[in-house]
């Protein structure tokens, strides 16, 4: 989260975590401890629980990814994990009153920005904001903790 050209790291450093619990009735555990968070419905975790839980066991998010325009279950499970990505970015457009939201990751490229930005921007109650695609993809974090590293140091 950027506030003013800094990056928000909140008191102890942890600021911006996508950790908040969303209501569902799956009740699944998230890696931090939590039932039904956010990252565990909405990230490439939580991708591949879908395809699992739609498709077979030993199918992935990536199998969600390339069958999503040919086979109805596959497309089933991609729009239930972006519609809980729908959930995340209504509550950060209300909370944040954000001019954009950029999403990076490995399955970043496969969001249908369009659509999502649309859905959000009817949904919230603040003003309208951009939803985008991190330039750098999966490396955009490392690539941002880079830059905040050599700024403080040179």
């Amino acid at each position: 989260i950027i506030v003013e050209g800094k990056l928000l790291k909140g008191k102890s450093g942890a600021a911006g975590e996508m950790h908040f619990p969303i209501d569902s009735c799956k009740k699944r555990k998230c890696t931090c401890g939590i039932d039904d968070c956010f990252e565990i419905y909405a990230s490439g975790t939580a991708l591949n629980l879908y395809a699992k839980e739609y498709m077979s066991e030993n199918a992935t998010g990536y199998d969600i990814i390339e069958q999503k325009s040919t086979n109805p279950k596959a497309r089933k499970a991609f729009d239930e994990w972006q519609g809980k990505l729908l959930q995340g970015l209504i509550m950060l457009g209300n909370i944040f009153d954000p001019e954009m939201i950029v999403l990076s990751g490995s399955l970043s490229k496969f969001i249908e920005y369009e659509r999502l930005n649309k859905q959000a921007n009817e949904q919230i109650l603040t003003q309208p904001f951009v939803l985008k695609e991190a330039k750098f993809e999966n490396n955009a974090g490392m690539i941002g903790v880079a830059m905040l590293y050599f700024d403080k140091n040179l």
